[in-house]
């Protein structure tokens, strides 16, 4: 990292009259930017492995944001899938130990198709996360529903690996 920022600077220092010396400070500086995107990709990794240790839930408490993917779909429905009922239910149990606690539940969608669509997607998905907290006994005055949609990606990368990590559930500390 010192090394390139090292080589950005002296070709800063330089006179540009030369398309070779543009050009490697622009490869300079989209190396730079490919590194903070990877960074971000690699942030959101470490959090789909961090659901499955005991101290995830604290990030909500410490951090104010939790960000889930156990909480998952049938593709372009609002559908809970089996499998995102566990996630549910820590989550009731984090409220019940914690009743001051509010939150917002923020729907996160795939990059694919219409904007206006996904947008629509994401706040059905919400509504059915609070709806299913409201049944396990949380009060709905503690949660809100808040779809995003695509309009907040983790990863802009057209890969449908790296394009699944935009589709997320948060739950932001209120």
């Amino acid at each position: 990292m010192k090394k390139l920022l090292f080589a950005i600077l002296a070709l800063l220092a330089l006179p540009l009259n030369s398309s070779a010396q543009f050009g490697l400070l622009n490869a300079a500086v989209d190396r730079a930017a490919n590194r903070v995107a990877a960074r971000k990709i690699d942030e959101a990794i470490d959090r789909k492995v961090a659901e499955k240790t005991d101290d995830y839930h604290r990030a909500l408490l410490t951090e104010g944001r939790l960000v889930s993917y156990r909480i998952q779909f049938e593709p372009n429905t609002a559908t809970l899938l089996p499998d995102s009922y566990s996630m549910l239910t820590e989550l009731t149990r984090l409220l019940q130990q914690q009743p001051n606690l509010r939150l917002s539940i923020e729907a996160h969608t795939l990059r694919t198709g219409n904007a206006t669509a996904s947008l629509a997607l994401a706040q059905q998905r919400a509504d059915v996360v609070r709806a299913a907290l409201v049944k396990n006994g949380i009060a709905a005055t503690r949660l809100k529903a808040r779809g995003i949609g695509e309009a907040q990606p983790l990863s802009t990368d057209d890969s449908e690996e790296m394009n699944q990590l935009n589709q997320r559930v948060e739950f932001v500390k209120l």
